[in-house]
């Protein structure tokens, strides 16, 4: 998923010290859904079919993702 999302632009406005925390919450939200993990486990493929999912709750997940205020040096 880490990877996926990295190459898929759903990286690309997350600070990278959230990336973690972001891949974090993302594995647990999969894990949550159940049926994605599950097939990609099972089959050892990620399917257009699969894919097309992976990327509806990668949407659904990322507008509900929390970026945190980052506080700077100065201040």
């Amino acid at each position: 998923m880490g990877i996926y999302s990295g190459i898929h632009g759903w990286l690309d406005k997350i600070p990278v010290s959230q990336v973690s925390r972001f891949h974090d919450e993302l594995r647990e939200h999969l894990r949550t859904e159940g049926s994605i993990l599950e097939t990609i486990r099972s089959t050892g493929d990620l399917s257009d079919e699969v894919a097309e999912k992976l990327k509806s709750e990668l949407e659904r997940f990322s507008h509900g993702f929390n970026v945190e205020e980052e506080k700077g040096l100065a201040g």
